[in-house]
């Protein structure tokens, strides 16, 4: 192959602070794309925020999304691969989390797109995300008192909003119960008062087994294929045999492992890169 397979984080890697493309990477990503260089994202975003990120780009790559449950095609909208979560322990962790009172929010994949479902915003961090995610143009939600879904939809996550105090002791004991069937991540959110955010995920929705399906789909493996990335979701990624580049802002565990440490995603370093390997061939 004449080109190497590029993938790239978005938020904090690929993206400006802002969450969007600067206009000279909407600029070059519409030059790739054109040129038919093969160059793809790796996201916890979902599909559809990815779609928003990129604007009028449309990737002629799948795209990996949901931090690696989904794998995308901008011409499709059927996942060409989907780690759902297991029906059976997902309803028993649904009935649990709201027997202990908490307000699960589940994306779903009905077969043709995404919504989120919910019995509806019960805390200002509900509230918060309810209000930021109503905003996005691709994103539906539902709000029904019962969680239970239509014959052939599949559950891509789990997401709890709420304070950290009351968060952060639950994922212990959540990844005790259920850790044979299901990954947890945990977080802070910065843009809202004492508001953190727990994900609930089938055990193997992972960026870097994603990307090896990807990679068996397209044909590359190995040094065929450069990854670029900044924080913990990307760690799996950097453990692979890919060629593993950090940019500068990255986390110390991400730098110790890439092979390469590029400039600061703000400075469009991912994109700088590809431009200056595609130079060198």
């Amino acid at each position: 192959m004449s080109h190497p397979l590029f993938v790239s984080d978005l938020d904090g890697t690929l993206l400006q602070a802002d969450g969007t493309l600067s206009e000279f990477g909407r600029l070059t990503l519409a030059e790739l794309t054109a040129r038919g260089i093969p160059f793809t994202v790796a996201s916890g975003r979902t599909f559809s925020s990815i779609r928003r990120a990129l604007g009028v780009t449309q990737l002629h790559l799948p795209v990996i999304s949901s931090d690696g449950a989904l794998i995308s095609s901008f011409d499709n909208p059927t996942p060409l691969h989907l780690f759902a979560m297991d029906e059976e322990p997902l309803e028993t962790l649904v009935a649990d989390l709201v027997g202990r009172g908490f307000a699960p929010l589940l994306d779903v994949w009905d077969g043709t797109e995404n919504y989120l479902l919910s019995e509806g915003p019960c805390n200002p961090v509900m509230e918060w995300y309810h209000d930021h995610k109503g905003a996005e143009e691709f994103y539906r939600w539902r709000h029904q008192s019962d969680l239970g879904l239509p014959i052939g939809s599949k559950t891509i996550s789990v997401t709890l909003l709420d304070r950290p105090e009351w968060l952060e002791p639950l994922r212990e004991d959540l990844e005790q119960n259920y850790g044979a069937w299901f990954k947890t991540d945990y977080l802070v959110l910065k843009e809202v008062e004492d508001g953190a955010a727990l994900w609930i995920q089938h055990k193997d929705a992972r960026k870097e087994n994603a990307l090896e399906i990807l990679g068996q789909m397209l044909g590359y493996q190995g040094n065929q294929v450069v990854v670029f990335g900044d924080e913990l979701n990307d760690l799996g990624m950097f453990g692979r045999e890919w060629h593993a580049v950090a940019v500068g802002n990255a986390r110390n565990e991400l730098k110790d492992r890439a092979r390469e440490v590029i400039g600061h995603h703000t400075d469009d370093s991912v994109l700088r890169y590809v431009l200056r390997s595609l130079s060198e061939e």
